[in-house]
């Protein structure tokens, strides 16, 4: 168990990548516009700014498999701390946002076959 001070790591239960990223529902994201070519290529500022929303859910950088946990910052950390040594599998999306989709209520999520990126249909 890490010491409280430590900074939390995410490692995929699914996969073993190491980022995670958050899901939001109904924000404004702003990004500056700092080229635009007649071509309409275009590229915009690395940091946007985000307002309003609330967090849908967290999942992995990678393979997209959902983190078993509450919607907050604090559920997130807990279940961090709580999985930092267990090898639980967690839940992929389909690729499907719905808002009204629950959360599971415990860490034992079965996880779907991936499909690769060129065998799934847009």
């Amino acid at each position: 168990m890490p010491n409280i001070n430590d900074e939390l790591v995410f490692v995929c239960p699914s996969c073993g990548a190491t980022e995670v990223e958050e899901v939001i529902d109904g924000a404004t994201v702003r990004s500056k516009l700092v080229y635009l070519s007649p071509e309409g290529d275009h590229d915009y500022e690395t940091t946007p700014v985000i307002e309003g929303g609330k967090i849908k859910e967290f999942r992995c950088c990678s393979c997209q498999a959902k983190v078993p946990c509450e919607p907050n910052h604090q559920a997130l950390s807990d279940w961090l701390l709580d999985n930092q040594a267990d090898e639980d599998v967690v839940e992929e999306t389909d690729g499907v946002e719905d808002a009204s989709e629950d959360m599971p209520e415990t860490d034992e999520v079965v996880a779907e076959e991936e499909v690769p990126p060129e065998e799934k249909e847009n």
